[in-house]
């Protein structure tokens, strides 16, 4: 039994039991069960759909469509997947081959449009005032700022490589063994994109700081 219980005897999900519980019904989602494609949907398919959403410059009919793309493809995939991973971490790949081929029939890379760019409040200059002293960090600019005005202003000056590592690790959460999966990149790899991703973020804080 893979679930355990607190003090007033209500059981708790752990860590197994989640994974057990992906798995099972991904399994049934590979059988053909029409009620457990309908449960995959309802589960992950507002998480997919915001994931795309973000690297489609926030397009909603794109993002609707790759999302349909996607979850097309995980349920003629669903036998192949192995459980080596959370169920999340393997849609997102399924997500970004998706996305691979959008931006590929388009022939541009994807970008934030320029409309987004970024108007720092108060907090957001005192972090990047932070970090340009070396006395911050782009976790806690991640955490003291809005989101989207840190990453559509100062990331938006990064690769695209660089700048998909920071939306997956510090705004989507995913940890580097998850993104190796994401970004078909080993350990080594995804870890040095962040650290230029971070360095190359300090730099251009530096830059706004400049009168």
């Amino acid at each position: 039994m893979a679930t355990k219980t607190v003090d007033d005897g209500m059981p708790i999900e752990t860590e197994a039991y989640r994974v057990e519980s992906e798995s099972s019904l991904i399994e049934r989602v590979a059988g053909g069960q029409a009620s457990a494609v309908e449960d995959f949907l309802r589960l992950y398919g507002s998480a997919v759909f915001r994931f795309v959403y973000r690297r489609v410059g926030e397009r909603h009919e794109d993002a609707e469509d790759l999302t349909q793309d996607t979850f097309l493809a995980a349920v003629s995939l669903a036998d192949t997947f192995d459980g080596s991973c959370s169920v999340m971490t393997w849609l997102c790949s399924l997500a970004n081959m998706k996305l691979a081929d959008h931006y590929r029939l388009e022939g541009r890379q994807k970008r934030v449009p320029q409309s987004k760019l970024a108007e720092l409040d108060a907090a957001g200059a005192e972090a990047l005032t932070a970090l340009w002293r070396g006395d911050g960090s782009i976790e806690r600019i991640a955490d003291r700022m809005d989101a989207q005005a840190f990453f559509d202003g100062v990331i938006e000056h990064l690769p695209p490589d660089e700048k998909e590592s920071l939306i997956l690790h510090f705004v989507e959460g995913f940890t580097v063994k998850e993104m190796t999966r994401i970004m078909n990149r080993s350990d080594k790899g995804v870890e040095s994109l962040l650290t230029r991703a971070k360095r190359r973020c300090r730099k251009v804080a530096g830059e706004w700081m400049v009168p």
